[in-house]
Order: structure tokens, then sequence, then C-alpha cells
């Protein structure tokens, strides 16, 4: 997402996969198309700052843009590149979030999700220098100060449940919308129920944690695979890696742990070298994809329409 000043908001989303045939784009690609859209955008298009939104701990494991290409471009374009870790799948290392924010990198994070916690328990987490650059703005620009009064950040955070370190973003949420006091006890009551389920899931040793996610991915795979009927298959690639692309209709045999592991890239490694220390060159893909067909003499594959209606009848179940 590229802002600059007061004009309007454009945004350009970069695929992981191929759009046409699902596969994986080859390594440092995707981050290639990341460089090139904030580069023209911040030079030739005239914005002023550049959100880069980074997605970690998916469920498949990859990351897109890998650490190695934002640090790049901070390096190439300073301040007016703002990274913004998506966090929100939870799946990382005790101490990642503190490591994102001690280097100037805002966090996006959730108790919910992958954690367990009750839905709608989200924050948004800056670092101390963006909050030191936030309140001076508000203080001295008062066209930043009428930006904010006049946002829509009211209707997604209350006054009193902002950072102390942020009385100047209270006091312009407050002139917006006066919060409630039942739903500012409600968020803390969510918060309080989501910090239960992280830190019991964070008591559990890394190495275990990992073992247990394989553990059920194999269990999984076993129970698709012993039903012994061509109507339910697994979908994998020829790189083992699960294809999530309804395009794959012939599924092949998944039977070891190279099927939900996902090998990292060298730009990949990075991330891990700084803040996952000793998890080594693999990731847990936790996507268990299927093939469904219908028919008991020659089975045929079911159509875009029909998966559609067996993902309505699940929500259903």
């Amino acid at each position: 997402v590229c802002v600059g000043g007061v004009r309007p908001v454009a945004s350009t989303q970069i695929l992981l996969r191929d759009y046409k045939t699902g596969a994986l784009k080859a390594p440092g690609m995707a981050d290639a198309e990341v460089e090139n859209v904030v580069t023209e955008a911040l030079t030739s298009l005239g914005y002023g700052v550049c959100v880069v939104h980074i997605v970690i701990g998916t469920k498949t494991g990859h990351q897109l843009p890998s650490i190695s290409c934002v640090n790049r471009l901070v390096r190439q374009f300073g301040r007016r590149v703002v990274p913004v870790v998506d966090a929100c799948q939870g799946r990382l290392q005790e101490g990642s979030v503190q490591d994102f924010l001690d280097n100037e990198m805002c966090v996006l994070c959730t108790g919910s999700k992958f954690y367990g916690g009750p839905p709608f328990s989200g924050a948004a987490l800056i670092s101390n220098n963006h909050a030191h650059e936030l309140e001076t703005m508000l203080a001295t620009s008062d066209q930043f100060r009428r930006l904010v009064e006049t946002s829509k950040l009211a209707e997604y955070f209350d006054a009193p449940l902002m950072s102390d370190m942020l009385p100047g973003v209270t006091k312009a949420i407050q002139q917006s919308r006066e919060p409630t006091l039942s739903t500012v006890r409600a968020v803390c009551l969510r918060w309080t129920l989501a910090l239960h389920e992280i830190e019991r899931y964070h008591a559990i040793p890394q190495l275990q944690l990992d073992g247990i996610i394989r553990e059920w991915v194999r269990e999984v795979r076993k129970l698709i695979t012993d039903l012994g009927t061509p109507c339910i298959q697994l979908i994998c690639d020829k790189n083992g890696e699960t294809v999530t692309s309804p395009g794959h209709s012939t599924p092949s045999t998944c039977s070891d742990d190279d099927t939900f592991m996902c090998h990292k890239s060298d730009l990949d490694k990075e991330l891990d070298a700084r803040y996952h220390p000793g998890k080594g060159d693999e990731v847990v893909n936790t996507i268990v994809s299927i093939a469904l067909k219908h028919g008991e003499k020659n089975p045929t594959a079911l159509t875009l329409n029909q998966y559609k209606l067996v993902h309505r009848l699940m929500a259903m179940d």
C-alpha cells in the first residue's frame, strides 16, 4: 500500500503462486516483484511512503516478502518504507514479535486463529521510534492532525485501549467517538483469555511443538490414505509440497515427511537465522490438500461449484 501526503491510497497485491497454474514462483521472483513495485511507487509514481505488508507464520510455511527484501528496501529508501509484519497467523517462536519491533517493524497480531483464543482479540504494535514520530507529527502538523481526527481510526480502536506512549493519538480518537465501557471491557476480557492460550502454547518447548504439528499432518494424511477410495486423494506436487490449486487434478503419492515440509530459499533462511535460531532449513506445511471425485465405477472430479457446495455443507455440519 503506497501513500503520499493526502493523495488516495493505492495497493498492489503480489502473489506467492502463479495465478494460472497455482505453482510456486521461483525463489526470489516474488521478492523482485515487491522491489519493483515499491521502487516504482517511490520514484516515478511520486508516492511519499510505501507500507510493505509482510505475511509471517502461514499455514504453508512460506512468507512474502522475505526479510532480506524488506531490509534492502529500507536501506535504499529509509523511513519512506514502513514494514508491517502480519503475525496474525501466530506460528512464531517466542520473542519474535519483540525482535520485529526492535528492528523498526510494525506488527499486527491476534490471540485467535492458531492460538485458539477468542475472535476479535487483535492488536497493532509499533516501535518506540514510530510512536515518537507519530506523536511529533500530531503535535507539529495541523493538517496531519485533522487527517487523523477525521479518519476511520476510531472505528477500529477505542481511546482507553491506546498505549500511554500515544497521548496525541488517543486525543485524536476521542475527538471522533466517545468509547463505550462495555466495548473496552469486552476487548480486555478477550485478550485475557487469549493470553492464557498463548502462554500455554509457548510453555511447550519449540522442538516438541514442531513434532506435534508434524504428527498431526502425518496422521491426517494417513487417515485419508487408509480410506482406500479413489474418491478422496491427497494432492502433492513433484517437489513433495502440497499443492493447493484446484487445477492439479492428478494427485501423486504422499508418503514421507517431505510431503509436508517446505524447503526454504536462501532469502527465507536469513529470517530464521535472525528470528528463529536453530529451527533448521525446513518449515512445516500444515495444509492438507485433497482431490474429491464422485461415482462408483469411474469416479470423475468435482466441478468448482460442487467443491463450493461441499465446503458449504462442511461448515453446516
